[in-house]
């Protein structure tokens, strides 16, 4: 009898390499699209911030390291303090680059070569800054902080208009990010004018006054695109489980600036690493306690039940 079932039943061998094992759950290309879902890196973009320095001596080449550490996507700003080429030189990781669209187009022009050459994936157009919003701190603190922010005012074109997505399109050929989206009926118009991505962004609360909170504007203009355009909710990231209710709302990814920023303050690089390991094991856990396998399955109901929570016994 035994003898019978060893000629019978002959059992795999143990496969050690983790790709194979997943290809044989594989039987057919949906499946494929469910493992690789599984296997996406954490829905976060490290935002472009000014002036990176002021946290380390590093600054973007800190941040665009542990960017590329965790496999996410990091983005330049248009006033960092160190050159697209210099992040280029030590990230292998995905990259962006944001920038303003300043009166002189001729050097609007040149960033988007060398961000190009460069190898950066995307650019991430700011569109709420037609001109600065009066920082107080800076005013009460740092004279040249104000200096800087009349000479910066000077630069922006104040004629910014949908128009200039043309303008744009004609010297940049990749994805295009339009981020400070504030009201629904600009993300629409940002989507009938097939942008491939909006950034739901009030700058972090440093240009106007009564901006609305982001993560309350998901869920409408989510509602209102549909699939159009992918949203990225920029704005109140401090915890994973705020990664998964903006992206349960309907955000495909979210932004994050000043996680990252007290990292590197506080230990360079490897604090700003440990800031992306913070984030993704919280949202993990998050995940895991609330019973969802992959980011794909997140839903509205997942938020909505909290409206009738009741206080425990």
């Amino acid at each position: 009898m035994v003898e019978s079932l060893r000629s019978v039943l002959q059992l795999r061998p143990i496969q050690l390499n983790p790709a194979e094992r997943r290809l044989r759950k594989a039987a057919n290309i949906d499946d494929l699209r469910t493992i690789a879902r599984r296997r996406l890196p954490l829905p976060l973009v490290l935002a472009p911030t000014g002036f990176t320095r002021v946290a380390s001596p590093g600054g973007e080449l800190d941040a665009a390291r542990a960017a590329a550490r965790m496999k996410i996507p990091f983005t330049l700003s248009t006033m960092a303090t160190r050159a697209i080429e210099e992040v280029a030189a030590v990230c292998d990781g995905p990259k962006w680059f944001q920038i303003y669209v300043w009166r002189d187009r001729g050097l609007v022009k040149d960033l988007l070569s060398r961000a190009a050459s460069a190898g950066c994936e995307a650019i991430v157009i700011t569109v709420d800054t037609a001109l600065l919003g009066r920082r107080q701190r800076d005013v009460r603190r740092d004279s040249r902080a104000v200096n800087l922010a009349e000479y910066i005012n000077a630069q922006f074109d104040q004629a910014l208009s949908w128009r200039d997505l043309d303008w744009f399109r004609a010297n940049w050929d990749g994805p295009i990010v339009l981020k400070g989206i504030q009201t629904v009926g600009d993300a629409v118009l940002a989507a009938d004018a097939a942008v491939d991505a909006i950034a739901l962004s009030n700058h972090g609360g440093r240009q106007l006054d009564g901006a609305p909170a982001i993560l309350e504007l998901v869920r409408p203009v989510a509602d209102a695109v549909g699939d159009r355009v992918e949203i990225i909710c920029d704005g109140g990231i401090r915890r994973g489980s705020d990664i998964l209710k903006a992206v349960a709302l309907g955000a495909r990814a979210c932004m994050t600036g000043r996680a990252f920023l007290y990292g590197l303050g506080a230990a360079g690089q490897r604090g700003a690493e440990h800031a992306l390991a913070l984030l993704s094991a919280e949202l993990r856990r998050t995940m895991a306690l609330t019973g969802q396998r992959c980011m794909s399955d997140l839903t509205p109901d997942l938020i909505a039940w909290r409206d009738t929570l009741t206080e425990p016994c």
